[in-house]
Order: C-alpha cells, then structure tokens, then sequence
C-alpha cells in the first residue's frame, strides 16, 4: 500500500532530522517573499526552502562572520 501525503511529510522530516536539520518558521514580510518567489522563477535556486537556506548561509556563515 503506497504511504499517504501525512505519512510522507512525517517521514521526509523524520530524515531530515537524523541528518541534523531543524524545523523552524519564520514570518517574512510580503516584499521579502516576492523576493524569494521571483529567484525561484528565474531559476536561481530550485525551490524556496533552498534560496532560504543560502541567504542565511550568506548572512551567518559568510566570509564576513
């Protein structure tokens, strides 16, 4: 029997947790999250959990911290 939509979620952050990743949410004001939908459009990142990532990244793991 194929896994239902709940029961793939539950196990997609299942394994994103054995590989050390944390939830987190966070609101982002409207111009911010055009943003991030724009650079998906264009094909600069391939979703926006990904383009997310990188700003982050950017801002607290860049050569500058």
């Amino acid at each position: 029997m194929a896994d239902t939509p709940s029961q793939r979620v539950k196990k997609l952050r299942e394994a994103r947790k054995a590989s050390g990743e944390l939830e987190t949410n966070v609101w982002v004001p409207a111009p911010v999250q055009q943003a991030i939908d724009e650079a998906v459009r264009q094909g600069k990142f391939p979703n926006r959990r990904l383009a997310i990532i990188h700003a982050l990244e950017q801002a607290f793991k860049g050569p500058n911290m």
